[in-house]
């Protein structure tokens, strides 16, 4: 269940929509700095021929995810249906899945909810992407339980088709926890796949990066193996990698900071990203900011969304 290669999207599409909908961030997003850091003059590979640029532009405010959906705590974009993310909230919320649609040539966001059936809702952190055997999607979405006790739970759920399903259909549970702590537990809102494994970061002072190296039984209680030490920022909220898997975004409330890892191996590992510093920072506004991933499937541009249901983009500068 390796991370599928993402399909040439239309990009332009967002551009143009970029060109409509994007304004400066205003009233309402406290302490706004414009610094950041990255090194323009390299060229970073990505899918599709077109390189990634070192550098991303400051953050815009794009809109709000529409409705009553505050609280949003993962986000992840879909290889099979362009301009389509997931989004997952966190614990009080219904066990439900709630799309993110921006296509192409659209000017606004839009999102519906399916409703995840024979799962429940104890704290769900985080949603990660691979496609199944049958050629579907599947969303995996982190349970954090309670943050106090582990085992904690992953679902497995089948992508519904945006167009046309009303619900999304579990299809694996799988008990984890961690290996190196009494009682097997940390508090923990990030998860990826790399590699065709998952890749969990502990929301901890420092964050620490485990991998389950072996396939996920349903039968016993899976115990990843820690692997690397996040060398910027503390308590990450959220992780996700790029198309071809060499470029993952981070950040963490504390600090209010987004980075850019790059990875320089071959095949890309988890600890390739964490054995230097980040290719990229920026800080952001004050906001709980849970969620986000590059936006459309097979781009360079970042979405970042937050508890308050505010949508930034960060542009890729090629």
């Amino acid at each position: 269940m390796t991370r599928p290669p993402r399909p040439l999207a239309v990009v332009a599409g967002l551009v143009t929509v970029s060109a409509v909908l994007l304004v400066p961030l205003m009233a309402g997003d406290e302490n706004f700095p414009g610094n950041a850091t990255g090194t323009a003059a390299s060229r970073l590979p990505a899918p599709g021929g077109r390189p990634c640029g070192a550098t991303w532009g400051p953050a815009v405010e794009i809109g709000r995810i529409p409705g009553q959906r505050k609280e949003v705590s993962g986000f992840v974009a879909s290889a099979r249906y362009p301009g389509v993310a997931w989004m997952v909230r966190d614990s009080g919320n219904p066990a439900a899945l709630y799309s993110f649609e921006l296509a192409a040539g659209e000017h606004r966001i839009r999102s519906r909810v399916f409703p995840v059936r024979e799962a429940t809702n104890g704290d769900w952190e985080d949603v990660a992407y691979t496609t199944g055997p049958d050629g579907r999607g599947r969303l995996w979405i982190l349970d954090n339980i309670d943050r106090l006790t582990a085992p904690k739970t992953l679902w497995e759920v089948l992508e519904p088709d945006p167009g046309s399903d009303r619900e999304a259909t579990v299809v694996g549970r799988y008990r984890w926890a961690y290996p190196d702590t009494p009682g097997g537990n940390h508090d923990t809102e990030a998860g990826f796949f790399l590699g065709g494994k998952l890749v969990i970061v502990s929301k901890t002072e420092p964050s620490r990066v485990y991998r389950f190296d072996q396939p996920l039984d349903p039968s016993i209680v899976n115990r990843p193996v820690p692997v690397a030490t996040v060398p910027a920022g503390a308590k990450m909220t959220l992780g996700s990698t790029s198309a071809d898997e060499r470029l993952l975004v981070t950040s963490a409330t504390r600090g209010q900071t987004v980075w850019v890892y790059a990875t320089r191996r071959d095949p890309p590992d988890v600890a390739g990203f964490f054995d230097h510093a980040p290719l990229f920072s920026r800080r952001m506004p004050r906001s709980q900011r849970e969620a986000g991933d590059f936006f459309p499937y097979d781009g360079c541009d970042i979405v970042l969304l937050s508890e308050r249901q505010n949508v930034w983009l960060l542009s890729n500068r090629r």
